[in-house]
């Protein structure tokens, strides 16, 4: 479970930057490559990890859940290392990110 934490918080760490980069080269043409690949980062890459994110977060529940019922002190996760924060922030991000996109192409349509 930990090794699968890591790679996806690995991920994270690697497309934020590229989420993060808004720039075009304010061409029309510019705006809509960005919005299309945005678009195929959600249909293609996001929904394999949000699942991915679903199945460690019920790994970790059913783990506190067992610990509980066995009168042992909860696990927690070294800093840094709770997926469930780190991605849910990272979809509000991509939320935003796209309600700024769509808006600026709008703007050029």
């Amino acid at each position: 479970m930990r090794a699968r934490v890591c790679q996806l918080l690995e991920w994270i760490r690697r497309t934020r930057p590229w989420l993060e980069n808004r720039s075009t080269d304010n061409t029309v043409p510019g705006t809509r490559r960005k919005l299309a690949e945005f678009r195929d980062y959600c249909r293609a890459h996001k929904p394999p990890k949000v699942d991915e994110k679903a199945k460690l977060e019920a790994t970790f529940n059913t783990l506190q859940t067992r610990l509980r019922l066995s009168n042992r002190p909860a696990y927690m996760p070294t800093e840094g290392k709770m997926v469930s924060v780190s991605v849910h922030s990272h979809s509000d991000y991509l939320r935003a990110t796209a309600d700024v996109w769509q808006n600026s192409n709008s703007n050029y349509t």
